[in-house]
């Protein structure tokens, strides 16, 4: 289970609950959050691309690309976050922040099968408008 933060408005927004079978995820449910933080109705999928978001990379993984990206001084704190961004890696990744504000994102780029380092995400937008 993990909990996703709004970058757009940095507030926590749901938890992704996943479904597992052999030690891979087959379905994904959203449990929907209220502004006060209880739950309200949620959601569920199936869908393969859903089902790729899940956690890819691992944290563990996005550390590691952090690391190999230069990134290797200070405290780091990440979280799970949420933004259709420009940079092929939406619309689930990690947002790192260091204690003095500097923020890195890492994500899954889907289209070249890479884990990738981002100092900036720039929110996508809508064709037409």
């Amino acid at each position: 289970m993990a909990i996703v933060w709004s970058l757009a408005d940095d507030a926590p927004r749901y938890y992704l609950v996943p479904f597992t079978r052999d030690s891979g995820a087959v379905a994904i449910a959203w449990v929907y959050l209220r502004d006060d933080g209880r739950p309200k109705a949620g959601s569920w999928t199936l869908g393969a691309a859903d089902l790729t978001a899940w956690r890819r990379p691992s944290l563990a993984d996005a550390e590691g690309a952090l690391r190999n990206a230069g990134y290797r001084d200070g405290n780091w704190t990440a979280r799970w976050v949420e933004m259709n961004s420009e940079q092929p890696i939406g619309p689930y990744f990690w947002e790192f922040e260091k204690e003095a504000g500097e923020k890195v994102y890492v994500g899954y780029d889907r289209y070249d099968d890479q884990v990738r380092v981002y100092t900036t995400v720039t929110p996508k937008t809508k064709a037409g408008g």
